[in-house]
């Protein structure tokens, strides 16, 4: 028999929590659209063999409801589909930022929490890329990072049949790129505007 082709559904996990105790985890609305995305692809009748998330518990929940809706399936968790780390990130260009009540008052006092965050994390992610000062941020490389993406993705491209991989607006945006032929020095645009039309 022919070989069965690979299909690959990258899936950014639902609106998570923003502005409260813990971002990690999904908001009410969140849950709304992760049911809703499962639903949808229930109908359709997508012969789904594999559902894999990071270890996140934003992408965890997310992964959960689909595979529930979509007959149990049983999840692989890949820490690889990790988003990258923004707290040190963003911490080198705002350092007041690694506290979270500080940030989110300074967010608030801006008028378009939204907007700023977007702005600071702009700048956070074109100096990682660049590679800028390396050393005043104890977190992995954006090339150990893309590194790591590539792998987990041709990882879950050999296996046949329709996968589905939970992660991040940052993660799926640095998988999709090479693809698109996007340049390393192009990537914050696609991640971050996933991010934007994501969380709106």
């Amino acid at each position: 028999p022919a070989a069965r082709m690979s299909v690959v559904l990258l899936v950014r996990h639902a609106n998570a929590s923003f502005g409260v105790g813990s971002y990690d985890r999904l908001s009410g609305q969140g849950l709304d659209q992760a049911r809703r995305l499962a639903d949808v692809l229930g109908e359709r009748g997508l012969p789904v063999e594999r559902v894999v998330c990071g270890t996140l518990q934003r992408q965890r929940q997310t992964a959960e409801v689909l595979a529930s809706v979509l007959g149990d399936r049983a999840i692989t968790v890949d820490p690889r589909w990790d988003e990258y780390e923004h707290v040190p990130l963003i911490a080198r260009v705002k350092p007041m930022y690694r506290h979270h009540a500080l940030m989110v008052a300074d967010l608030a006092r801006s008028g378009n929490p939204g907007r700023r965050l977007q702005e600071v994390l702009d700048r956070a992610l074109t100096a990682w890329v660049a590679d800028e000062d390396p050393a005043s941020v104890a977190v992995e490389s954006f090339d150990d990072y893309s590194t790591r993406i590539e792998a987990a993705l041709d990882d879950v491209s050999a296996q046949p049949g329709i996968s589905i991989v939970v992660s991040s607006a940052g993660t799926i945006a640095a998988a999709a790129a090479p693809l698109l032929g996007i340049p390393a020095s192009g990537w914050p645009a696609p991640g971050t505007a996933a991010t934007c039309s994501s969380s709106s």
